[in-house]
């Protein structure tokens, strides 16, 4: 009985699925003593109360059922029970059902039954924001559906969720904003297959009311397509019981009801393809199993009032009166608006085709006055937009929580601001030091021949260089990392205005640039130390390259652009440390995905020369200055510049490549000119 009890209020112009039988059980007794065993015997008189639909003496029943159950942990078993009543209480009569469920939400409320039956209530908070609307008073739907979306949020039921963005979608539509219904339409389907895989005959509603969307949308292509996935399915399905039927004969005919409906709307795409003998055909095998079902009965009229345009086309008087008179004898039992409506337009047609102006005059009058009152109505629905109200709603209540939030979140921007304040001092002492210690260990190299005394200051240099690497390698890149990932959770936990998400972002970078250029430091310095160690495999270069091309596919997104690989070679076998020079490649294309352009296409050729390999990155972006070419290699960040978008560099990564790739017996080599773009290319030995 924790299952969701569905809110389908049907609005006027939608053919929504019903997909119960009138004569089917409200309440199974079999499941609800599976669910509450023990206390059974305490719910089953309501429960054939509900059975007999007797709903008008349910609340009180409930109320005294209340005051003597044992357990109040069952209590949501009264909230089902309310809400299901409140599903079937419905018989047309507006203000009574409204009445009806402010006596339920009083009694749910009065027992304090919110919390234990959630899913229940935001339902009846629902069918009583939709039946207001219904009744035309928009501002206090809309107050309610922000309410039990809220509600819902508060106790993250996806079913509530689901209710709510199937109950805007009822709403769009009824506003002709068919896209905007067509959206929540699919958002309640996802939303309904999170909690319930079982229940067919939602699917299938659900099918039909995007189909709708898509007829109204003009694209009957796609609309088939659901109507027939539709019919798939209640076929399918018609010899599996659904959770909620009886019996297999129950099912099979409701499995039938359900198909005439969906039949029913496609007829309309063939009346307008003009193949009106299909949907002709197709119309009648709708009113046939629909028309002798209460609850679908109204859908039998829609259909009917369609099916006499149909015969008045085909010029078939004969048909065309005898539709109109049944469809008179259902709606003088079954009022409806919008086939009453068309119904005197309908007689105008008729007794004007058979040459009866009189008759004609006085059905077109009833027509018209009937028409401007309802145009007059539906003007009103459609200028309230509750959809946008609702997104209104939600924004302003969003914008309370961060003003509480407000104070907290400048404390951490401030210890923030301060942490990566130090971590940039560091790293500026980190690197003037590297600078001394690279100077002084060229400048001693030069001179150790002549001067011997000087080996001792140089290995003394050495060593401070050495500890330099140590405290940035164990003392100062995990500090760093720790900041990059604070901020992080800053950012994602805590909203922020614009200016301070700005200012954390500004910060994230920083520190994440910051690892980087330690890492590079790091690598240069185990280079010239002598302690790069390669881990040689057979590898094949083709492979390479496409996983080196993977890893930075998710930069050309942002700039729209396109890595194209050419191979003339698909087996070139090189024996090479696979982790070292991926990240020479990966290099090179970050570097020419950095100094391109928008829409740019990066070209990587494959070729064999003798018994080498060449990789060669080719890009049309900036080009590098003649003035940069002969430092290009060296290990110093002074030969760096900014991306086409801004992006940094540190100005080490060509430097690490060189060594990695001479390292392995290769060559870098690069050929550029300012303004149109870089090769590089990377030469390899076979295997």
């Amino acid at each position: 009985m924790k299952k969701n009890i569905l809110s389908y209020i049907v609005f006027t112009g939608i053919n929504a699925l019903l997909f119960f039988s009138c004569s089917q059980t409200v309440v199974s007794k079999e499941e609800f003593e599976k669910q509450y065993n023990k206390e059974f015997r305490y719910f089953q008189p309501v429960i054939d109360m509900m059975n007999k639909r007797s709903f008008t003496d349910v609340l009180l029943s409930i109320d005294s059922l209340y005051k003597t159950l044992p357990h109040k942990s069952t209590v949501q078993g009264l909230v089902y029970l309310i809400s299901k009543s409140i599903v079937y209480e419905n018989k047309g009569d507006n203000d009574f059902y409204l009445s009806y469920i402010d006596s339920a939400i009083t009694l749910i409320e009065k027992k304090h039954l919110q919390k234990p039956g959630a899913e229940c209530y935001s339902n009846v908070l629902l069918q009583k924001a939709s039946l207001l609307f219904t009744l035309h008073q928009p501002e206090k739907a809309n107050e309610l559906f922000f309410y039990a979306q809220q509600f819902s949020k508060q106790h993250n039921s996806i079913t509530v969720q689901f209710s709510v963005a199937e109950q805007l979608a009822y709403i769009a539509y009824r506003q002709k904003n068919y896209r905007q219904a067509l959206a929540s339409f699919k958002e309640s389907y996802a939303l309904h297959q999170l909690f319930d895989q079982k229940d067919f005959y939602k699917k299938a509603e659900s099918l039909d009311n995007i189909a709708l969307c898509f007829y109204k949308l003009h694209n009957n292509d796609s609309a088939i397509v659901y109507y027939k996935t539709a019919i798939g399915l209640l076929e399918a399905h018609k010899n599996n019981i659904a959770p909620y039927i009886s019996g297999m004969q129950e099912n099979r005919n409701a499995a039938n009801k359900s198909k005439g409906v969906v039949l029913g709307n496609l007829a309309l795409i063939y009346r307008d393809k003009r193949k009106l003998d299909t949907a002709i055909i197709l119309s009648n095998q709708s009113i046939a199993v629909t028309s002798v079902l209460c609850c679908e009965q109204r859908n039998a009229q829609l259909v009917q009032m369609r099916l006499i345009d149909m015969y008045h086309e085909k010029l078939q008087w004969n048909k065309m009166y005898a539709e109109l008179q049944s469809l008179r004898k259902g709606l003088d039992s079954l009022p409806n608006t919008e086939p009453e409506l068309n119904w005197n337009r309908q007689m105008a047609d008729y007794y004007d085709a058979i040459g009866r102006p009189e008759k004609a005059f006085t059905y077109l009058k009833s027509f018209k006055l009937m028409e401007d009152s309802l145009n007059m109505v539906n003007q009103k629905d459609e200028e309230s937009n509750i959809v946008k109200d609702l997104q209104l709603k939600n924004q302003e209540s969003d914008l309370k929580l961060l003003k509480k939030d407000n104070q907290l979140n400048k404390l951490y921007l401030v210890i923030t601001i301060g942490l990566i304040l130090v971590a940039l001092n560091i790293i500026a002492f980190v690197v003037v030091n590297y600078r001394k210690t690279r100077k002084t260990n060229i400048a001693l190299t030069k001179l150790n021949e002549q001067i011997s005394e000087q080996k001792t200051a140089l290995e003394r240099a050495n060593r401070d260089k050495d500890k330099i690497m140590n405290v940035v390698a164990h003392d100062l890149r995990n500090p760093i990392g720790a900041i990059a990932n604070f901020l992080d959770i800053v950012q994602v936990k805590y909203a922020h205005s614009e200016e301070e998400k700005k200012i954390l972002n500004n910060s994230q970078q920083a520190a994440v640039r910051s690892i980087n250029l330690i890492n590079d430091l790091l690598e240069i310095n185990k280079i010239q130390s002598g302690e790069l160690e390669l881990y040689l495999s057979s590898t094949n270069a083709v492979q390479l390259i496409k996983q080196s091309i993977q890893q930075v596919q998710y930069k050309t997104i942002a700039k729209q652009q396109n890595i194209v690989l050419n191979a003339s070679i698909e087996n070139a076998m090189i024996n090479v440390d696979e982790e070292k020079l991926q990240r020479v490649l990966v290099n090179l294309l970050d570097n020419a995905i950095k100094f391109s352009f928008i829409n740019a296409t990066i070209e990587v050729k494959l070729f064999k020369k003798e018994t080498n390999i060449i990789i060669e990155i080719k890009d049309t972006g900036m080009g590098i200055p003649a003035s940069m070419m002969d430092k290009l290699f060296t290990n110093t960040i002074t030969v760096k510049r900014k991306g086409t978008h801004n992006e940094p560099s540190n100005g080490l990564g060509l430097s690490i490549c060189k060594q990695i790739v001479e390292a392995h017996k290769g060559k870098i080599n690069v050929v550029s000119k300012e303004g149109e773009g870089s090769v590089f290319s990377v030469e390899l030995p076979l295997s």
